[in-house]
């Protein structure tokens, strides 16, 4: 169990946890629904404590660069790009961040948010998919880390984010290796979160 000081800070990232990549469209996987409950538990579980929650939402121009090598998805305005109905319904607690692109990091939204924080003791990312945009939000949030020489623990929850599955993209082989990618980055990869 992570004991935690009442002075820690603490940042969780939610990512992409939308109707698109759960319920509806074509880069939809009804099995991500699996970690809906435990991104839930933990959006509640920092709410409650004062820290900060900041949930990334996919939501893509019409020509996104992106459309050119993944099909249309998650159109800015539509259902796709809505979070699903459990997390959403902590929308008024979190930052919410539109991103036009895999990496959230590089959002003008949250380059605003980050350069406004004092430093944080700890990032815990969670949401899908595991080899895309949580993967490349990590390794680029524990780049900044580095460079920035702050010493900012950096965690992803294994069973809090999910990959979709699909010939040619097996889901368990695409997240073992995102783990093996980011834990020789630097970053805690933890079965579960210990709450409060």
């Amino acid at each position: 169990m992570l004991s935690r000081s009442k002075k820690q800070r603490d940042l969780l990232v939610v990512v992409d946890m939308v109707r698109g990549f759960i319920e509806t469209g074509p880069l939809s996987d009804p099995a991500i629904s699996t970690i809906i409950d435990e991104n839930v538990e933990l959006i509640k579980d920092y709410t409650e404590r004062g820290q900060s929650v900041v949930a990334f939402r996919d939501a893509h121009a019409i020509d996104s660069k992106e459309f050119g090598f993944y099909p249309p998805h998650c159109i800015r305005g539509t259902l796709e790009s809505e979070l699903v109905d459990p997390i959403k319904a902590y929308e008024h607690r979190m930052v919410v961040i539109e991103k036009d692109t895999t990496n959230g990091f590089l959002s003008d939204g949250f380059q605003r948010f980050i350069k406004e924080q004092e430093p944080f003791d700890r990032i815990v990312v969670t949401g899908c998919c595991t080899d895309i945009c949580v993967l490349q939000f990590a390794l680029t949030m524990k780049t900044y880390l580095q460079q920035a020489r702050l010493d900012t623990k950096m965690i992803v929850v294994k069973d809090a984010v999910e990959t979709f599955d699909l010939p040619g993209h097996p889901r368990d082989e695409f997240n073992d290796f995102s783990f093996k990618l980011m834990r020789s980055a630097g970053i805690e990869i933890l079965p579960h979160l210990e709450r409060e």
